[in-house]
């Protein structure tokens, strides 16, 4: 629909399968791009994953140093 194909080599699918072979095409390329899209997704979320934890345990770590937690963190 776009023009964009994540495997450009289903685009030639209809070709070779004719008119089935474009919704065909299109739902193989679409699931690929959903593949990658959700691999970037987790990727992310595992990379950010050790950021956060550090800002919990340092969150932690003023409340009990400070007890009633007014210590700013900035």
């Amino acid at each position: 629909m776009t023009g964009f194909w994540t495997i450009p080599e289903l685009n030639e699918l209809s070709t070779r399968l004719g008119t089935v072979g474009t919704p065909v095409a299109w739902i193989l390329d679409a699931l690929a791009t959903a593949t990658l899209i959700y691999t970037a997704i987790i990727a992310l979320k595992a990379a950010g994953l050790p950021a956060m934890k550090a800002h919990m345990m340092k969150e932690d770590f003023l409340t009990s140093a400070f007890g009633d937690g007014s210590a700013t963190t900035d």
